[in-house]
């Protein structure tokens, strides 16, 4: 935990929400504590016991750098982000999909190493323009602290396309069922299709999109998110294997990742993970408006403007707790 830049989110509240939360309970008069936040008519505090962690797939062959090369503004861009929060108390564990598309406030640095300008743009453009390597992690995770008021987050993990497929065939293949026509992409997948994905084909399945299609991004990202639905699915059925699992799977994959987790932690948080419940409410995705934009070269892309109160819902689900109140104390 001491590796985040933060100890906890800073999720304000108006004075009108405070004041309907304590009206909500009949506690008019409390004292309102530094932490709390109001929401619907109640009273939340951050949970303390959540790990978070940040996965971000990286669209990179070959290694991955593990240095930073402020010269290089081409080391990847994060096509695949995700946060898993693992809360240890309560024994479970969340997993929310943020949009590689959503829009941002991005630090560009320059060859010296210093902030050279400042861009409102897609979240996956932070990696490169970090220089990649370990302080393109730091700074892609300081963009996702923000989107959910500061939120702590402990550990990130970046990882190149040979990773995908070294780590399907040695989880065994993952079963999926397909949610949406794959055949322009030059797959033979239908809607409502059963497939195995392996090393030969797991990397299309969770790469492949049609540029020409407005929100395709999203599309991909609900592809990727029901993937990892179905990973962690099997992953639990045999739980007391699952830290075995994971370090194998670090140690084969780390040519073609960058992480601040160690060997040991990763075995760690396999073993915190494989005492967690994981279930249908588990896995979440931002939402927002999916806004199609062409550059000066002609090139259309999509940009993806996040709902602040989805947002807000899902940090208040998965990072905070309810607060039970008295007129004396919480």
């Amino acid at each position: 935990k001491a590796k985040a830049q933060t100890d906890a989110p800073r999720l304000a509240s108006s004075k009108e929400e405070i004041a309907d939360a304590q009206a909500a309970q009949g506690l008019h008069t409390l004292a309102w504590q530094e932490g709390w936040t109001a929401y619907n008519g109640k009273v939340y505090a951050y949970k303390e016991s959540c790990v978070n962690l940040l996965l971000l797939g990286v669209d990179k062959r070959g290694k991955l750098q593990k240095e930073t090369d402020f010269s290089n503004w081409l080391a990847g861009q994060t096509d695949a982000v995700f946060l898993l929060s693992l809360d240890t108390e309560d024994k479970k564990a969340s997993l929310i999909a943020i949009p590689r598309n959503a829009m941002v406030n991005l630090e560009i640095y320059g060859k010296d190493g210093n902030i050279e300008d400042f861009m409102y743009n897609a979240l996956c453009l932070q990696y490169p323009y970090a220089g990649g390597g370990e302080f393109g992690l730091q700074k892609t995770a300081q963009r996702v602290s923000e989107l959910f008021y500061g939120l702590p987050i402990h550990g990130v993990c970046a990882v190149g396309f040979e990773a995908v497929g070294a780590a399907a065939d040695i989880i065994g293949g993952v079963e999926v069922t397909i949610i949406d026509d794959m055949h322009g992409l030059g797959a033979k997948y239908r809607v409502g299709d059963t497939v195995t994905l392996t090393g030969k084909n797991a990397l299309a399945y969770l790469r492949g999109r049609d540029d020409n299609i407005d929100g395709s991004p999203t599309v991909r990202l609900t592809r990727q998110k029901e993937f990892l639905k179905a990973l962690a699915g099997k992953l639990l059925q045999e739980p007391s294997a699952l830290p075995g699992l994971a370090a194998n799977l670090y140690q084969t994959i780390t040519p073609y990742m960058v992480t601040d987790v160690t060997l040991d932690e990763t075995v760690y948080l396999a073993k915190q993970l494989s005492a967690c419940r994981m279930d249908g409410g588990s896995f979440y995705q931002l939402t927002g408006e999916n806004v199609r934009a062409t550059n000066d070269f002609g090139v259309s892309f999509d940009d993806f403007y996040l709902d602040e109160a989805a947002i807000k819902d899902v940090a208040v689900s998965v990072f905070y707790e309810e607060v039970v109140l008295t007129e004396t104390a919480p």
